[in-house]
Order: C-alpha cells, then structure tokens, then sequence
C-alpha cells in the first residue's frame, strides 16, 4: 500500500465535533415547582385514601399518584442546586 493511501485512510476516520448543544429539561430548570407538585400529589392520594368510602379504584388511583410523586419528587431533589459547606 502507497504512502498517499494510507495518509487518505488515517485522514477518513477523524471524526468532526457535530457542536450539538444539550437543552435542559424542565424539571432541571424549575425543580422547586415539580417538587411542590409531588408533594402536593402525595396530598391527594393521602386524601383519596383517607376520604369517604374506600373503593378497589380509589385505593388504585391513590397508588398510582403516589408513584408518580415519589418519582417527580426524587427527580426533582436531584435537580435542586446543593449547598456546598466548607
């Protein structure tokens, strides 16, 4: 194999940075709202489960909420800024 070639080869494989920006979620940009929610969906699943007659769908619904605000809330606990002590 010429030298011309083997340069042409080496050359091919160099990869270009595409420069693609990463965009911040919105739980990343508002994370105090999205915990507030959470909490506020552990308030209505607490409610739906301690409120008038317990049903199978209230006692489902009510796990569901309380899924998705676990979920949200560790999300957005993660998003917050932390506080560094020296």
């Amino acid at each position: 194999m010429s030298h011309k070639k083997r340069k042409h080869k080496a050359v091919h494989h160099i990869h270009q940075p595409t420069g693609k920006k990463k965009t911040a979620s919105v739980i990343n940009r508002h994370p105090k709202v999205f915990f507030t929610l959470s909490i506020f969906l552990a308030l209505v699943a607490a409610s739906l489960l301690s409120i008038g007659h317990i049903s199978e769908a209230k006692v489902g619904s009510s796990m569901i909420l309380l899924f998705f605000a676990l979920v949200l809330g560790f999300l957005a606990n993660s998003a917050l800024p932390k506080k560094i002590v020296k």
